[in-house]
């Protein structure tokens, strides 16, 4: 018996549709948290000086969120969350000459995180329970900038600032209580008040309304 692959899957989407309109969320509180791997745009002009050899840059890894919203219709929610970046990394070498390094092994470390406030606007794909949305708002950052191992041994310049954050993403009912969450953010952020880096992150994750 051959199989109709075009049919069957015309039947199953047909019979799949009004399962996930029954299950449409158009209002209330939801909560969720995503992972995934996060870039931050720093070059090694940031970390060294003439006295540095051989660095070895790390910008990207884990980074995570979690968050908490509340959907005012079936179009926009309010959203609001805090956000880890995985951690930007310099490794290298100095001569200890005319520099704060000491000679030898020297190490460079960014850390941010912060606190996201944003609006939520929901796009329709004309599939159902998948929808395109749009996020965009403010990122509270906290960062600091540590370095090992200078002249005075550890050097820590702590940063704080507001800046814009945004993000383009999907979000799929996988049953009457959970939702796939998937996105592309952007933002940036402060480090020793001197610089603002570019930072990105691809995550993946799930919500649950309540």
């Amino acid at each position: 018996m051959r199989l109709n692959l075009p049919s069957i899957a015309v039947t199953f989407i047909a019979a799949y549709l009004p399962v996930g309109n029954l299950y449409a969320q158009d209002t209330g509180w939801y909560a969720g948290a995503t992972i995934g791997q996060s870039k931050v745009e720093i070059d090694e002009s940031f970390w060294s000086d003439s006295s540095i050899s051989g660095g070895i840059l790390k910008n990207d890894g884990f980074n995570y969120q979690v968050f908490v919203g509340y959907k005012t219709n079936r179009f926009f929610a309010l959203e609001g969350g805090y956000l880890k970046v995985a951690d930007a990394t310099f490794d290298g070498e100095s001569d200890g000459v005319n520099t704060i390094w000491k000679a030898g092994n020297v190490k460079g470390y960014a850390r941010i995180d912060g606190i996201m406030l944003q609006g939520v606007g929901y796009i329709p794909s004309g599939i159902s329970r998948l929808q395109f949305y749009l996020k965009g708002g403010l990122f509270f950052s906290n960062t600091r900038t540590i370095y090992h191992y200078t002249i005075n041994d550890i050097l820590r310049y702590p940063d704080d600032g507001i800046t814009l954050i945004g993000s383009v993403g999907l979000q799929a009912r996988l049953t009457q209580n959970w939702y796939f969450r998937g996105d592309m953010l952007y933002t940036t952020a402060p480090l020793e008040n001197r610089q603002n880096v570019n930072i990105s992150d691809l995550t993946i994750g799930l919500l649950r309304p309540f």
